[in-house]
């Protein structure tokens, strides 16, 4: 009985939280100057946006930035961030849990992707290779566009680094760290991430 009474006030705390998340969450997004139209925020996000930077989100799409929001672990709130004239764009009905999302070039994430917790998606090494030219004030590191395609599920944890493109329909293993670009409707793994095997139609391998 006490199981089930905390139960029911569990899905009430995520349930206001939901509520009070989307709303305030969304006029966030907004005073960030983010497009987008209403987005169920599970918790608030963070979004930085530079002057020079552009953030757009698509319809339907869930920030998952609270504790109580996935049970996978939720340690810290999506992240959003442009660098310089970085570009950041979330199609429709994607979902995000406890990601950061840093862009200096642009990061495209397609419709229906899912990006688990603690995934890391950047298109900047942010720092110079070189020690000496890291000394300078304010010095960037190299920046190429991350692709992500229409119903790509990245699993937690995973890395996406600058230059990547992944095709669609791919899977990502937890733990991965994509270097390069994996080709669609795979099952990608590994450090660095390479293609395990192709996916059938029905998402089975």
């Amino acid at each position: 009985m006490l199981g089930r009474v905390a139960y029911a006030v569990f899905w009430l705390w995520k349930a206001a939280v939901t509520v009070l998340g989307t709303v305030f969450g969304s006029a966030y997004l907004k005073l960030w100057g983010v497009r987008c139209p209403l987005v169920k925020c599970v918790g608030l996000p963070r979004v930085e946006k530079s002057p020079g930077g552009d953030i757009s989100i698509g319809h339907g799409v869930t920030l998952r930035s609270a504790r109580c929001s996935n049970v996978a672990g939720v340690f810290r709130p999506v992240s959003l961030c442009t660098r310089r004239n970085g570009c950041i764009s979330i199609g429709d009905h994607s979902g995000l849990s406890a990601a950061v999302v840093v862009s200096e070039s642009r990061v495209s994430i397609g419709k229906h992707v899912l990006v688990g917790p603690g995934v890391g998606i950047v298109d900047t090494d942010f720092h110079p290779l070189d020690a000496v030219a890291r000394r300078e004030p304010h010095a960037a590191g190299v920046s190429e566009p991350v692709e992500i395609g229409d119903d790509v599920f990245i699993g937690m944890n995973s890395i996406v680094l600058r230059g990547v493109t992944i095709g669609r329909g791919s899977v990502i293993a937890a733990g991965s760290v994509v270097a390069d670009s994996i080709p669609p409707g795979v099952l990608a793994a590994g450090v660095p991430a390479c293609v395990v095997r192709r996916l059938d139609g029905d998402g089975k391998i």
